[in-house]
């Protein structure tokens, strides 16, 4: 995923995680393109701050990315 094609990405990690709305959860992780890495990563919590931390989200990016 490219993310300058994503306008708001604390607005979409908001509606995506909301429980009201769909299965919810804590918040939204990103796989994004960079030019260093093959990837990176871009976590936020479910009111659209960037996440410092997720342990059990970044074992679910290794598992589809390695």
């Amino acid at each position: 995923m490219d993310e300058s094609k994503i306008n708001h990405i604390s607005s979409l990690a908001k509606i995506m995680s909301d429980r009201h709305f769909g299965i919810g959860g804590d918040g939204l992780i990103l796989i994004c393109k960079s030019e260093k890495q093959d990837f990176k990563m871009k976590m936020l919590n479910s009111n659209g701050s960037e996440a410092q931390m997720c342990g059990n989200g970044i074992r679910c990016v290794r598992k589809i990315c390695i």
